[in-house]
């Protein structure tokens, strides 16, 4: 099981475009799984940084033949895959927890 985790995210000078607003970061993580190097089943998942609640996710067969052959496999690795973004998920979560309740503190200090 391959897995690629990409950072759609590139910070914004408020300064360099007034219009711009509800700027988002999302992190998106690809696997596949591959028999003798070709890719049967691919997943994607999708997780905004801003509301890690909101997760979206799939899965797409990208060779029939090998599949309905190595479904055990697929199984498995599908199972990872999913292990891996809600693990991700939660640690987001947590952390998206963490920060909400420091920002209030300060919201009461100030």
């Amino acid at each position: 099981m391959k897995f690629e985790e990409s950072n759609n995210y590139s910070p914004i000078s408020m300064e360099e475009n007034e219009m711009l607003t509800n700027v988002k970061k999302n992190i998106r993580i690809t696997g596949n799984s591959e028999i003798d190097g070709t890719v049967v089943e691919g997943y994607q998942c999708e997780i905004d940084s801003n509301k890690p609640s909101e997760m979206n996710h799939n899965s797409w067969v990208a060779n029939k033949l090998l599949y309905k052959g190595n479904r055990d496999q697929c199984y498995k690795d599908r199972a990872e895959f999913e292990n891996t973004i809600y693990e991700l998920q939660d640690q987001m979560l947590k952390d998206h927890t963490l920060n909400e309740v420091a920002d209030e503190a300060d919201e009461i200090v100030e």
